[in-house]
């Protein structure tokens, strides 16, 4: 009895591409799974990364005094910041939501010490994968009857302000006399 050998030459190109389809859908579930994530709100204060890296140099001396928040008013507000005696407060900001991110840039004047912070928006990127769900339920009245649609969606991939998701969900059915229907979707959506 021999064993049958497959010949990798004659093996159709639809095969090659599920291969392929199955390699990218393990690989993107992984990296969905455990791969590392922005902090999501209630995880407290995160450290930042700097938006410029370099060394430090020796600047200017500031003779003004610096005007500071004070630490009590920021521990009061934000009993959660790690807040040691060897640090001063200079300014604190609000940066309003940014669905791309954000810099935060602050200045001290050295002639006034005032501090002032500027906020830029980042751009959207061209290219990104996603992993945004969504999961919801509902009450639908229409043409074929009342339903009850569930569903579930998920980002996949955005160009831009384009966003590539998937989506799987069904209509139950309110009244015993209609149908139920269930549906699975690949959709675009352009956010803005």
């Amino acid at each position: 009895m021999s064993v049958p050998t497959i010949q990798w030459n004659k093996l159709p190109w639809k095969l090659y591409a599920g291969i392929a389809a199955l390699i990218f859908i393990i690989v993107y579930l992984a990296w969905s799974l455990w791969g590392a994530r922005p902090p999501t709100p209630g995880q407290g204060f995160q450290p930042t990364k700097p938006a410029v890296s370099a060394e430090k140099v020796p600047g200017p001396v500031i003779k003004p005094p610096i005007k500071v928040v004070p630490k009590k008013k920021v521990a009061e507000k934000y009993p959660e910041a790690a807040i040691t005696e060897s640090e001063e407060w200079v300014d604190t900001a609000e940066v309003p939501h940014a669905p791309n991110g954000a810099v935060v840039l602050t200045k001290i004047d050295t002639v006034t010490g005032e501090v002032t912070s500027q906020v830029e928006i980042n751009k959207a990127p061209w290219f990104a994968f996603e992993r945004n769900n969504t999961l919801g339920v509902g009450y639908e009245i229409g043409t074929q009857g009342t339903k009850i649609p569930i569903y579930y969606r998920r980002d996949i991939l955005r160009i831009k302000d384009i966003h590539l998701l998937a989506e799987v969900g069904a209509k139950i059915a309110v009244s015993p006399t209609e149908k139920s229907e269930a549906h699975g979707a690949v959709l675009a959506e352009w956010r803005f």
